[in-house]
């Protein structure tokens, strides 16, 4: 039974990978097969490399399905590219880039400084810059 608000799993359990697997299974981008001709195909092609997928259904654009796991996403989406077929999907949200600007520090603070603020916080910023203030006014 499953925990009260949580919504019954179906399928093998993810194990522990991360502490955050049931947040990220919910945050897995639908693909869409563009060519529904093509789905029988694609989809026993898919269970036989061991790919699951929920909610597939046709739309407007093509067959839409949601794989079950991360590995599973990025492996489907490396099937699909490799064999040239015809698909859209978005990035994993743990791809993208986050930006962030963080106003009101004083000009005298180091840039290098609040690098490894950030990084012992967990963030590791790529590029780091100070903007002049008056562009904000």
């Amino acid at each position: 039974m499953p925990a009260k608000g949580l919504p019954p799993t179906s399928g093998p359990d993810p194990g522990p990978s991360s502490p955050n697997s049931n947040q990220q299974s919910q945050c897995i981008p639908p693909i869409v097969l563009r060519k529904k001709d093509r789905w029988s195909k694609v989809s026993k092609e898919l269970k036989a490399r061991g790919l699951y997928f929920s909610n597939a259904r046709t739309t407007s654009d093509g067959i839409k399905f949601t794989p079950e796991s991360i590995n599973a996403y990025r492996a489907t989406a490396k099937f699909l590219d490799s064999n040239r077929e015809q698909f859209h999907t978005y990035q994993l949200p743990e791809d993208r880039l986050t930006q962030v600007i963080i106003r009101g520090l004083p000009l005298e603070l180091e840039i290098k400084e609040v690098a490894d603020e950030l990084g012992e916080l967990g963030f590791h910023p790529r590029l780091n810059q100070i903007l002049n203030a008056e562009i904000f006014h």
